[in-house]
Parts: C-alpha cells; sequence; structure tokens
C-alpha cells in the first residue's frame, strides 16, 4: 500500500475539487466500517512518513522511486529540479494529512466517530505519537518547496482540526481555514494568522503573545483565559466572541468589531480601542486602565466593576451603558454621549473623573447626589 499512496498523490497537492470528487466515490464505495479501516491504515502511515522512514531508506526508497517514474514520463518539463524527491515526498505527506482530515469529517458525519478516528497532526496527547512540534516540523519541511507550501496545500482543509497542545509557535496560517477547530493550550506565539476564518475556533488557554490577528475572523470563538498581550488584532472580527479572563493588555484593536464580545475579567490594560464598535460588549469587572477609549460606541455596553482609572473616554459613546461601581479615577470623560439610560457609579466616584460633561454634573446637582438608577 506504501508504493500505492506515493504513487497516486505525490505529484501536487489536492484541490478542493478533487477532494470533493474522491469524497463522492467514497461515500459510493465504502461503508462507515471500510472508512475506518482505511482512516487507521492512512493513519498509521502518516505518522511512519512523519519520522521520514520513506525518504530516509536505503535506495531506492518510494520518494526515489516515483520521482524516477515522474521524470521518464515527463521528460521536457521544464522545471525538472521541481520533481525531486523531497517535493515528491512533501506533497504525498499533505495530502494523506487532507485525506485524514476528510475521512474523519465523512465518519463523523455517519455518527460513528470514536477516539481512533480523530486526527490530530501531532498525535493524540499521552500516546507514543503525540509530538507538540510536529506540524511546526512538517511546515518547516514543506517551506523547502515555498515558503507557506503546507498552509497552501492544507489551509483550506484545517476546519474542525484537533490542534489542542501543539507548539506552533512563528507558525504562518495566515488565510487558513481553522473554522471551529480545537488549538486550546496551544502555543501560537508570533504565529501569523492573519485573515485565517477562526470563527467558533477554541483557543482557550493558548499563548498568543505578539500574534498577527489583522483580518481574522473570530466570530463566536472561544478564547477563554488565552493570553494576548501585545498581539496585533487591527480589523479582526471579535463579534459575539467570548474572551472571559483573557490578558489582553496593550493590544491594538484598531478597526475591530467587538460587538456582543465578553470581556468579563479581562485585562485590558493600555488596550487600543479607539473608535472600534462595542455596541452590548461586555466588561464586567475588567481593567481598563490607561486604554485609549476614544470615540468608541458603547452603546447598552455593560462596563459594571470595570476598573476604568485613567482611561480615556473622550467623546464615547455611552448611550443605555451600565457603569455601575465602575472605577473612574482620572478618567477622562471630555464630550461623553450619555442619555437617561446611561448608569453611572456614585456621585463620589464620578468626581475623581475629569473633564466630565457639565450636563452630568448638573443632572447630578438635581438629584442631591443620588445615583439615578
Amino acid at each position: 500500500m506504501d508504493w500505492e499512496i506515493y504513487d497516486l498523490l505525490g505529484y501536487g497537492g489536492l484541490t478542493i475539487e478533487i477532494v470533493q470528487y474522491l469524497l463522492i466515490l467514497l461515500t459510493d464505495l465504502l461503508s462507515t466500517e471500510a472508512a475506518s479501516i482505511l482512516f487507521e491504515r492512512l493513519q498509521r502511515f502518516y505518522f511512519r512518513w512523519c519520522k521520514g522512514e520513506f525518504i530516509d531508506a536505503t535506495p531506492e526508497n518510494l520518494p526515489q522511486k516515483k520521482m524516477r517514474l515522474l521524470r521518464e514520463q515527463i521528460k521536457n518539463h521544464r522545471d525538472l529540479n521541481s520533481l525531486g524527491q523531497r517535493q515528491l515526498d512533501i506533497y504525498t505527506g499533505l495530502n494523506i494529512m487532507i485525506l485524514l482530515l476528510e475521512l474523519q469529517s465523512y465518519i463523523s458525519r455517519k455518527g460513528n466517530l470514536d477516539n481512533d478516528c480523530i486526527f490530530h497532526p501531532c498525535g493524540q496527547l499521552n500516546t507514543d505519537t503525540f509530538n507538540e512540534f510536529q506540524l511546526l516540523q512538517i511546515m518547516g519541511y514543506s517551506d523547502c518547496i515555498d515558503i507557506g507550501t503546507c498552509v497552501d496545500i492544507i489551509g483550506p482543509f484545517l476546519n474542525s482540526t484537533d490542534l489542542s497542545h501543539s507548539n506552533l509557535s512563528v507558525a504562518d496560517f495566515r488565510g487558513a481555514n481553522l473554522n471551529s477547530s480545537n488549538l486550546q493550550f496551544s502555543d501560537l506565539r508570533s504565529a501569523d494568522l492573519s485573515s485565517a476564518d477562526l470563527s467558533n475556533a477554541d483557543l482557550s488557554y493558548t499563548d498568543l503573545r505578539r500574534a498577527n490577528f489583522s483580518n481574522t475572523n473570530f466570530q463566536s470563538a472561544k478564547l477563554i483565559d488565552a493570553d494576548l498581550r501585545g498581539t496585533d488584532i487591527k480589523t479582526a472580527n471579535l463579534a459575539n466572541s467570548d474572551l472571559e479572563g483573557s490578558n489582553l493588555s496593550g493590544a491594538d484593536f484598531r478597526g475591530s468589531n467587538l460587538e456582543g464580545a465578553n470581556f468579563n475579567s479581562a485585562d485590558l490594560r493600555g488596550a487600543y480601542l479607539k473608535e472600534v464598535n462595542l455596541v452590548d460588549t461586555s466588561f464586567i469587572g475588567s481593567r481598563l486602565n490607561r486604554s485609549d477609549l476614544r470615540l468608541t460606541n458603547l452603546q447598552q455596553a455593560n462596563l459594571s466593576s470595570a476598573d476604568l482609572r485613567g482611561a480615556d473616554l473622550r467623546g464615547a459613546d455611552l448611550r443605555g451603558a451600565n457603569l455601575e461601581n465602575a472605577k473612574l479615577v482620572r478618567t477622562n470623560l471630555m464630550n461623553v454621549i450619555w442619555n437617561e439610560l446611561t448608569n453611572w457609579p456614585s456621585s463620589q466616584e464620578l468626581e475623581l473623573a475629569v473633564n466630565v460633561p457639565e450636563s452630568l454634573k448638573l443632572r447630578l446637582k438635581n438629584l442631591g447626589g443620588k445615583d439615578e438608577r
């Protein structure tokens, strides 16, 4: 079977159209039991490939055999160097990954998915096959064809993939489809996830420091207790995402959509949130010290018990916002927009803020220093 795999999958990456055609054949020819058996065989091949068993074998090894046959068949190829045994070995391994991911999805749709048919590119945690660096090593190996080859080929098929507990620091996932994937407890420090689709993904307890999330789609994603210090989140979509307890100090949210996101108990000290859409966003108990909230839309936002000391809220829209028990020491409230539905903290706390609008001062005076709830 090893030679048949190299012979079928050793030339170029599988496209979405080819994979869709293969899946139609699978559904016609394979029962779920047969698909499970095929999955197990391909997975055994995959882990042997990861160890370099085939390319390191003594001549004539399978990649070398496939290279020789291809060169005989395509003698006038404009660049025979692109048909080297490393290239053929890489294409074979990446295509096997795609087939394993698609077989897993097929078996899951049939309702027969068990632990033996769950594909983790780094191997299952607490087993002999697990290597937290394995996918990162595959990405590095694939770069000998061209930078980014791995994600270019398998990126469209990574949705719903289990990548938990993986070390993917400095990995390049630009534009990858990681929708609904599991990245819990992974190391993604300085990774490039710009323009990737991480909607509905679970990145809880993940180290994301200094990662690039420009134009990334995090809609409805979970980032509970994630470490995002110093990350570039410009123009990202975090609508309805859950970032409870996460560390986002110094993060740059310029142009991002945070509508309906949950930042309860999150650390946002020094974060750049100027002009960001924060409608219906929850910041209960969050730390927003020295954050830049100028001209933000905080309508119906929940800032109760939030620490806003030293924050800049100039021109922010606080209509309908809840600031009950918020700390406002040295908070700049110049030109904030508010209405009768804005729930302010005590008058004593407001007196500690700076540039409080005259209309708000007058309201407090008319209320005799009492809160309007």
